[in-house]
């Protein structure tokens, strides 16, 4: 076999050079294009899952709002059941007769900055004006709430500053019971009504000391 020239070999390794590089070339074309396609798909893609957040967050959204509307029907309702029954409970109970006994009483302190608002559930005055008395409903009452009572009478001593000097009674109404809060009410000095048949009534015992606060 005659040897193969130096041209020759060039030439041969000039083809394979040129070979690879149309295979390299049309390899790197279809790589490109399938990246394009991949972004393309990835840019549709995150597309439709904004599209599907925004429906999800409005969904989710609305679904508060009714949630929320839902919570404040119900407590108006528990309010409408409570509010009937405190003035004739007082009485039968404990033979207080009231002289003014409003519900959903709302009051504004203006500042030079802003104004504050509050409302309180339910508030009766005694017939000697000498005592009142400050319901506080929720449709579920828990041990806990005896907390919120300190801070209702802080509120309640800056938006009816009239009534300074006189005595505070508190009223827990909900639409639960159980012995436990029965007790923890009583501990502290509250009266506790919970449903019974169709209506409302006071829960406390005999041995009930009712707790007077100063305003």
């Amino acid at each position: 076999m005659a040897p193969i020239s130096l041209e020759e070999r060039v030439t041969s390794l000039e083809n394979i050079l040129a070979n690879f590089i149309t295979t390299t070339g049309t390899a790197i074309e279809r790589l490109e294009k399938e990246m394009k396609e991949f972004k393309d798909e990835m840019k549709e893609f995150k597309n439709e899952m904004k599209e599907f957040k925004d429906q999800t967050n409005k969904v989710i959204s609305e679904l508060n709002k009714k949630f929320g509307d839902m919570t404040r029907k119900l407590g108006t309702i528990v309010e409408d059941l409570v509010f009937p029954c405190v003035p004739k409970e007082l009485e039968q109970k404990f033979g207080i007769q009231l002289s003014f006994f409003g519900t959903r009483i709302k009051r504004f302190i203006k500042t030079s900055q802003q104004t504050y608002t509050k409302e309180f559930d339910a508030i009766g005055l005694s017939e000697d004006s000498k005592i009142v008395y400050l319901c506080y409903v929720k449709t579920t009452l828990r041990d806990k709430d005896v907390e919120l009572f300190d801070k209702e009478l802080e509120y309640f001593q800056k938006f009816f500053p009239e009534y300074s000097g006189k005595k505070l009674v508190c009223i827990m109404a909900s639409m639960n019971y159980s012995d436990e809060l029965l007790f923890t009410f009583e501990k502290y000095g509250f009266i506790y009504m919970a449903p019974s048949g169709y209506a409302l009534e006071i829960k406390n015992t005999e041995n009930f000391k009712l707790k007077f606060w100063d305003l």
